[in-house]
């Protein structure tokens, strides 16, 4: 993922009201230009999920989201290895845990849109 010194992917679930408002958040940020890929349309190639996961520096079941409606039905209690963690996001894309803001020089799991008007500040 080519992603510019001014630039940021904002990786979002777009049924989720608290990342549609940190997207505001982000797109409100002077310094970013924002890009966004929404969980709920976009298909991730194990590529992609091999870089958000080293830019993170989370192995796949830390980028699970347990909460997910996919995960209490179908993973709860299954006891999944790297290979099918990661299958089964690259099935279910809506199991990701976000958003997940990627920089030039880093990526983070966003806990709070705070976090991304630091970033802008520093």
């Amino acid at each position: 993922m080519e992603i510019a010194e001014n630039e940021l992917l904002f990786i979002y679930d777009s049924n989720d009201l608290q990342d549609r408002e940190a997207l505001a958040y982000a797109q409100s940020l002077k310094n970013y230009q924002v890009k966004t890929l929404d969980v709920r349309a976009h298909t991730f190639t194990e590529w992609q999920l091999q870089e958000i996961l080293e830019r993170l520096e989370v192995e796949p079941e830390d980028l699970i989201n347990r909460r997910s409606a996919v995960y209490l039905k179908e993973y709860v209690g299954v006891e999944l290895d790297r290979e099918d963690t990661l299958k089964a996001i690259r099935k279910h894309t809506d199991l990701i845990k976000t958003p997940v803001v990627i920089y030039h020089d880093s990526a983070r799991l966003i806990g709070s849109s705070y976090e991304l008007i630091k970033k802008d500040m520093s």
